[in-house]
């Protein structure tokens, strides 16, 4: 009797951890299967346009905080990041949702619709597309549904909100390299942060409308419901908001990964 209830708690313990052991795995899945480690590789190209754009400006010190950044945004060290952040805010029901989603036919159909980005060679050709449809312009229906997927998938919302927080936090750690006295105010970062977050905003906006309906101009109207309809779901939502916080945590882990070597190793 005694034995068996020493061994009560233990059995409770393992489940917490194998239950642990679960969440960790079906977040890396679900992160997985909606293509965030593409994300995470889009942050190296992100890191090195933002250096080579003020790379003047930067001076000497841009090759020590471009490699610095790029080491601290280790695409693997950030995807553990991101597992463990979505499973520290893990919800059964929605998850099985958004697994149950993420392997559907539907979802894999409408990823073969996006595949049409791929098309779009540069801006010009983006630019070209525009203009045809200001000469034909799309279906109502079409226009309503990209609505509804860039608001319920914050689409546009992100992509604006990425490049100035790159910036923000390069230079950030571009200050540590340099003396006291000449450091960029921390007000004045963040002014320019948000005036680009500002300026951004409507174009990004119009770009991003654009490219969808360049993608799903050929994908059936009852689909592309069905997949909006997911996003503003309970569990899309839940997809979402999760991703851009682990995207979030992810970037706050370069810059403390970042900061504490330029500190450790001043130029």
């Amino acid at each position: 009797m005694l034995l068996r209830r020493m061994m009560l708690p233990v059995l409770l313990l393992l489940q917490m951890i194998v239950f642990a052991q679960d969440k960790t795995v079906l977040s890396a899945e679900i992160l997985e299967k909606s293509e965030f480690p593409d994300v995470l590789q889009e942050l190296t190209g992100m890191v090195q346009q933002v250096v080579n754009d003020r790379r003047e400006e930067m001076g000497t010190s841009a090759v020590l905080v471009e490699n610095t950044f790029l080491r601290a945004a280790d695409p693997d060290i950030l995807f553990k990041v991101a597992r463990d952040h979505m499973a520290q805010k893990f919800d059964d029901l929605l998850a099985v949702e958004v697994l149950n989603f993420l392997k559907s036919p539907l979802y894999q159909r409408i990823k073969t619709f996006e595949e049409r980005l791929d098309q779009l060679a540069d801006q010009s050709a983006l630019i070209s597309y525009g203009e045809q449809l200001q000469k034909r312009p799309p279906d109502p229906a079409l226009l309503s549904l990209v609505q509804r997927l860039d608001e319920a998938t914050r689409s546009s919302e992100n992509v604006v909100n990425l490049m100035p927080t790159v910036t923000y936090k390069i230079f950030e750690a571009w200050n540590l390299t340099r003396p006291l006295a000449e450091r960029i105010p921390e007000v004045k970062l963040k002014e320019e942060k948000t005036g680009a977050i500002t300026a951004m905003t409507p174009v990004m906006k119009n770009t991003i409308t654009l490219m969808m309906l360049y993608a799903y101009e050929e994908t059936p109207l009852d689909e592309l419901e069905t997949y909006c309809a997911f996003y503003e779901s309970a569990a899309g939502k839940w997809l979402v908001n999760t991703s851009v916080d682990a995207l979030d945590a992810c970037l706050a882990e370069v810059t403390r990964r970042s900061n504490a070597k330029l500190t450790e190793n001043p130029q």
